[in-house]
């Protein structure tokens, strides 16, 4: 019972980041994806664009329908001392929202290519250096 706790005081201090000083990461993330996508899956400027913005849209919902389900439905004691301290673990923190918003990315692009074909692995690899530059910068911002 202990892990799924841990678990979930994970998620939801990833959740009240995501609304704090994770519009950053997310703001340089939406960027950098449509970079990636146009260069790295050769897809067009538009439809990286729209891809990118689409993504992020759908994962930031996810991501707070995830959080409510853990905050009303689990019944899950919350303890306000067991979260983040944000500025001492500023990397910590982004970096561990960067990769949940990235495995909800991963998600979120296997499941469309079921309708539209992409090409997965390329998809994969844009999303893993979108978040590890995003990280850094939105790091880079909070902390200068």
């Amino acid at each position: 019972m202990y892990y799924i706790y841990a678990i979930a005081d994970f998620i939801i201090s990833n959740w009240i980041w995501h609304f704090t000083w994770g519009w950053a990461h997310i703001v340089c993330n939406v960027f950098i994806l449509w970079f990636l996508l146009a260069t790295i899956v050769s897809l067009s400027w538009l439809r990286s664009a729209l891809l990118s913005l689409m993504a992020h849209i759908t994962v930031s919902l996810m991501f707070s329908g995830i959080a409510s389900i853990i905050i009303k439905g689990c019944e899950v004691p919350i303890q306000m001392d067991n979260y983040m301290i944000v500025y001492d673990h500023t990397y910590y923190v982004t970096g561990s929202f960067a990769a949940l918003y990235g495995l909800l990315l991963a998600i979120f692009f296997t499941v469309f290519s079921y309708a539209y074909p992409l090409p997965l692995l390329r998809m994969y690899l844009a999303i893993i250096l979108s978040g590890c530059i995003s990280a850094i910068c939105a790091t880079w911002y909070i902390n200068f």
